[in-house]
């Protein structure tokens, strides 16, 4: 703190850098450059909200989960400094504030005059032009507010420290405005334990020491126990603490600075009771565990404050003792908040780091059975040496011994991500196969490379279309055996697939998906509604119809953001301007008769959604083609079977069995089955169809057309097949739309969509489209699978152009930082240019483009480098600072040359950095004249430099890569950077 000059900043605690969002559903932090003119909080109850106090005392309240940059700034009326600021877990806001003589230096203001809209909620409108209004409530004339904070179980109650007086507890609710004073200097770093909410934590400046305080200590001495009576009287314990620690940390005086507060931070967990971290201001985090004192029944008195003790203590950096880490030191920190107080907690350090941050319970173990006394003693100091010399252990902790070794050779062979899953995939299938079968009879296995009907159940038996995606892709998670060359395939999927271009390139997506039927039948769909939406094609009436499932053009729901889909002005549209829209986009004309079996209200929404059901859906060309790449061995006939079923569908009876007779010749079972259509197509239509019984035990179990052709013959019952779920979804809507009624069909739809929101299946994209109810869809299939990769590249799509949802922000966010922890910077940049194109409405990107990441400034005058401007062409009068370096230049003469060279600043004068390495100048000529190599390589690599964007040292190219390739730290010896720090190492960087 001596390093900043202003002593009013002196009176509060610092808000730290980061302080992690106290509503477990945002697993995020906040924070900050290192900045303490400021103090900031979030809201608990709104999640993303928040405010900021400034050294002005202008409050800023900010919506971080916001695409904007609007926020609400909130002017006092006299300006002093903001010493505190916290929310409460409902909509109150208090703000502490330096001492004036004309007013209260306690504010609290009420923001829900901001909204209406409610807690929790996923969204939160702009706070652009929001007016927040007077304050609700005033207290503390003419005092230093120096920390506040609300407690949690009470939101009306709020505890206030006050410079150089004490400590207030305020109930709002009490119209009196009766206050509880608990007389110390620790008025400081105020904590409340959420555990447990009548303890709270404090410090003061000048002392290494804290007090935990109980509530429950009222001005009144009559509810208080005698045995605390007694440690208060006798003990010179202060009135209203539960503990008094005069030393929480180690004070060292060569290393405290002269002023500052020595207590830096002081935070409660919010999983564990009485457990609370204290910082100190050399970067000493001590973590220190509290019980309560034992009371006898007899001596317990309900209401009573009681005594705590400090049971455990632990040291989380024990380096912060060395006086040459100052710049190399804790200077905050916050709990994390998890949605389970179950998860345990973990650490995570270098493996240099080992003795340093293991040391302590190394040697806690060794001891714990060494006798220390009598004959058989042993000597401290040399186990603690012996224990410290220990390294870590470099081999994996969690190993397969049943990885078999080397890997399969088509495994190393197959070049693409799909390739080498579905090798995987086939490895799984010969060692089911090997096993037992009666304990491996429901596996999966047989069910590869195929399309979404065919990984039904081949010879396991028909299952849901859904339950085969979860067959298929649980193959992989269940099974052992597998390499670690594999493991690392399945283990980083999404980072394969990004590098492959898994981006908005449809065509190269389907490929890239290729190992998952389903997927690849999503992105076929995205695909044709892609190119359907082409140059507005889907755009009538006024409203675009792009991208639009079943579901939405069925029942006329544009979305929570419905009016982003209509043209400037346009009113919401009536039933007949959407028949009307529909049928314009359909090009179907008057008069003509629609594909549909069934008298209806709504000719064209049928037809609409029709033509949705088919999007994606290959050709018989295609089938055929596809049919005749399958090797020999794995050819069965369910793509004749498909291709006849839906013919079928379509009403063209002549078509399945043409198909099915040509089959026939392949596989003679289906000759009968085209025999039997041919007899239902030459019956008399004037007759009631008989319906024959349909025994479910005998029909196929093996392939799902097949069982939709016999069920058909049999029983003529369109709604069975609809209802057969081993059918594609698409398949089964297609069915509903050409032959139930209006109501039963909406019915229908509805029913089909719960499921498809509770099994989070893709395959609804057929019944929503890309709208709000594809995004809670993908919540629950990112739930079981963990993809949010698909999932942010389908809904980037519409989102947030016409989808204004925060899941979509927070997986676009959680895919970038994939990419970015895997040094994926290209694919990382790629997925952000291109979804800010896709995100355009009317021209104007709606996602907020990102801040310029990169500039070319001098790192000594910080002054932007535009030499273009500094040259004075077209007779432009040259700056003042221009004209300096012009001065310097007629003294130096090869100033001017650097210059115009770009090696020098045109500013300072002052030329580009070192090597940090060889130590020349980068950009000039260097002395080794790599030049002259022989390897193209090496002579493009001497050409440009490289920095790190942690510790900004430059190297060259060349010089960059020799030395990473045997280290991870920085080559300069006092930086400690990890410029070379890999999230996984097991992966192949570029």
């Amino acid at each position: 703190m001596a390093q900043y000059p202003n002593s009013k900043l002196l009176d509060r605690p610092e808000p730290g850098l980061i302080k992690w969002s106290p509503n477990p559903r945002d697993d995020n932090f906040y924070m900050s450059t290192y900045n303490i003119e400021f103090t900031y909080d979030w809201s608990p109850g709104y999640p993303g909200l928040v405010a900021i106090g400034t050294a002005s005392g202008t409050i800023n309240i900010l919506n971080v989960n916001d695409s904007t940059n609007h926020y609400l700034e909130q002017r006092l009326k006299f300006t002093r400094f903001c010493q505190a600021i916290a929310f409460n877990t409902s909509t109150l806001l208090a703000v502490g504030l330096e001492r004036v003589r004309n007013d209260q230096c306690l504010q609290i203001w009420d923001i829900s005059r901001l909204t209406d809209i409610k807690p929790n909620n996923a969204s939160w409108p702009s706070l652009d032009g929001s007016i927040l209004g007077d304050a609700v409530h005033r207290y503390e004339p003419a005092t230093t507010v120096s920390s506040t904070k609300f407690f949690e179980d009470s939101p009306q109650t709020l505890v206030v420290g006050i410079k150089n007086q004490g400590i207030r507890i305020y109930d709002l609710r009490d119209p009196n405005g009766a206050v509880i004073n608990y007389q110390t200097k620790c008025n400081n770093n105020l904590a409340i334990d959420y555990v447990d909410s009548n303890y709270f934590a404090s410090s003061s400046l000048d002392r290494p020491g804290i007090v935990i305080w109980d509530r429950r200590a009222t001005s009144s001495r009559h509810s208080s126990s005698p045995s605390y009576l007694e440690v208060v009287d006798t003990d010179g314990l202060p009135w209203g603490a539960a503990l008094s620690l005069d030393r929480a940390i180690d004070i060292n005086p060569s290393n405290v600075p002269d002023r500052g507060s020595l207590v830096r931070s002081i935070r409660f967990c919010r999983d564990h009771r009485g457990l609370l971290a204290v910082l100190s201001r050399t970067g000493q985090l001590r973590v220190l565990e509290t019980t309560k004192e034992f009371v006898s029944m007899d001596r317990h008195y309900e209401k009573s404050p009681e005594l705590l003790e400090a049971r455990n203590s632990y040291e989380l950096d024990m380096s912060f003792t060395k006086g040459d880490r100052k710049h190399d030191q804790i200077v905050s920190f916050d709990w994390v908040t998890l949605n389970s107080p179950t998860v345990t907690p973990r650490a995570l350090f270098d493996a240099t780091q080992y003795p340093e941050v293991m040391g302590s319970l190394l040697v806690d173990d060794a001891l714990k059975h060494t006798p220390l006394f009598g004959n058989e003693k042993k000597s401290v100091a040399t186990i603690i040496s012996q224990v410290l010399e220990l390294l870590p252990p470099e081999t994996d902790v969690v190993s397969d011994f049943e990885a078999e070794d080397p890997l399969l050779q088509s495994f190393t062979e197959t070049t693409t991500t799909a390739g080498k899953i579905l090798t995987l995939r086939k490895y799984n299938r010969k060692t089911s196969q090997s096993q037992d079968s009666s304990r491996h009879s429901g596996t999966p296995g047989e069910s590869l490379d195929k399309t979404p009907s065919d990984a039904t159940g081949s010879g396991i038996g028909l299952v849901s279309n859904q339950q085969a995606h979860e067959n298929l892709l649980a193959t992989t998670l269940n099974t052992k055996g597998f390499a670690k060359e594999a493991q690392v395939v399945l283990d980083h999927v999404m980072l394969l697939r990004s590098k492959e271009k898994y981006l908005f390139d449809y065509a190269a997506n389907i490929n890239i998906a290729s190992d998952d039927p389903w997927l690849k039948d999503l992105w076929l769909w995205v695909a044709r509604a892609s190119s359907a939406a082409y140059d507005d094609a889907m755009v009538a009436q006024g409203v675009d119809y792009s991208f639009l499932g079943v579901v939405p053009i069925w029942t006329k729901d544009l979305g929570h953001q419905g009016m982003s889909r209509l043209a400037h002005g346009s009113a919401l549209p009536d039933d007949g301007v959407w028949e009307r829209g529909l049928q314009r986009i359909s090009n179907v004309k008057l008069g003509e008769p629609s594909r549909c079996k069934i008298e209806t209200t709504r000719p064209a929404r049928r037809d609409a959604a029709m033509r949705v059901c088919e999007w994606g859906k290959k050709s018989t060309d295609s089938e055929c083609k596809d049919y005749a790449k399958v090797p020999a061995s794995e050819k069965n006939s369910s793509s004749f079977t498909r291709g006849a079923a839906r013919a079928l569908f379509e009403g063209d009876l002549t078509e399945a069995v043409n198909i099915l007779k040509t089959a026939s010749s392949e596989y003679p079972e289906l000759l009968f089955v085209s025999l039997a259509l041919q007899l239902i197509g030459r019956g008399d239509k004037s007759l009631p169809k008989e319906r024959l019984d349909f025994d479910d035990g005998v029909a196929s179990k093996t392939d799902p057309y097949l069982r939709a052709i016999s069920s058909l013959i049999a029983t003529n019952n369109w709604e069975m097949i609809a209802n057969q779920e081993s059918l594609p979804l698409r398949e089964r809507t297609y069915i509903a739309l050409r032959h139930f009624d209006d109501d039963k069909l909406t019915q229908w739809l509805d029913d089909e969509l719960k499921k498809a929101i509770e099994t989070g299946d893709i395959e609804g994209i057929v019944l929503t489209g890309i709208t709000d109810n594809l995004v809670d869809i993908f919540a629950k299939y990112i739930e079981k699978y963990n993809d949010i990769q698909t999932a942010t590249l389908v809904l980037s799509i519409c989102s947030p152009r016409y989808i204004n949802d925060y899941r979509c922000t927070v997986w676009r966010n959680a895919y970038r930082a994939y990419l970015q922890r895997h040094k994926a910077f290209l694919q990382r940049t790629k997925f952000e240019v291109e979804s800010t194109k896709k995100s355009k409405h009317a021209g104007v990107p709606t996602i907020k483009h990102p801040s310029r990441q990169i500039a070319l400034r001098c790192v000594y005058c910080d002054a932007e480098y535009e030499l273009a401007s500094k040259v004075g062409v077209g007779g432009s009068a040259p700056s003042t600072s221009t004209a300096q370096a012009q001065t310097q230049g007629h003294t130096n003469p090869l100033m001017a040359t650097s210059i115009n060279a770009g090696v020098s600043c045109p500013n300072c004068g002052r030329h580009l950095p070192r090597c940090v390495v060889c130590l020349e100048v980068v950009g000039i000529p260097r002395s080794d004249k790599p030049e002259l190599s022989l390897d193209p390589q090496a002579r493009l690599a001497a050409k440009f430099p490289t920095f790190c964007l942690k510790c900004d040292h430059v190297l060259h190219l060349d010089h960059a890569r020799q030395w990473f390739m045997r280290h991870a730290e920085c080559p300069v010896p006092e930086c400690r950077c990890r410029c070379n720090f890999k999230a996984n190492p097991e992966l192949n960087y570029h």
